[in-house]
């Protein structure tokens, strides 16, 4: 429901109310499993949604005070740690996120824009680090991170996620 109503005020900014209220109650109605149950799959839906909103959010704002901005960077760096934490492999999108807001920064905030996101992402990271390893063995961890890069649920391995998401980018960027 919170992030349908995080939804519907960032979509109101550059489309009707009306408008914006269908594409928070659309968001809200096709996912009716995730208002029960914050299994991996749903919060991989949450949390994208959140980054997403957050850079829509940035680009909105990026012509207004310095705080603002600021603000939705960080938003995006939490949503980004967090999206890695429900799937390991989203790590991919901070590649996407930085040239993102590179090119959406002004030439003079690029490079603090650049460290106020990848800054965030790191903090959590290294706190969800620490907690892991407070909670377990680095040898635990090691076996854990393996356990998920070798996981025979997904018929896609490591290399071939890079490469996916390597040739999506090259086509991205073409456009």
């Amino acid at each position: 429901m919170l992030i349908s109503i995080l939804t519907y005020r960032t979509f109101r900014k550059f489309v009707t109310e009306n408008t914006a209220f269908v594409i928070a109650v659309f968001y809200y109605n096709i996912i009716p499993k995730n208002s029960t149950v914050p299994d991996f799959s749903n919060m991989l839906l949450w949390f994208s949604t959140l980054v997403f909103l957050s850079f829509l959010e940035f680009s909105l704002n990026r012509g207004t005070s310095a705080r603002r901005p600021a603000f939705f960077l960080i938003a995006a760096g939490v949503s980004t740690s967090l999206l890695v934490l429900s799937y390991p492999t989203c790590i991919f999108v901070v590649l996407p996120g930085c040239i993102g807001i590179w090119l959406l920064s002004a030439a003079g905030n690029r490079l603090k824009n650049l460290l106020i996101y990848l800054g965030t992402c790191g903090v959590c990271g290294l706190g969800w680090l620490a907690y892991f390893l407070f909670h377990m063995s680095f040898r635990q961890f090691l076996d854990g991170l393996s356990e998920m890069l070798t996981d025979g649920s997904h018929d896609v391995g490591l290399l071939g996620k890079l490469k996916d998401n390597l040739s999506c980018l090259g086509v991205s960027s073409c456009c």
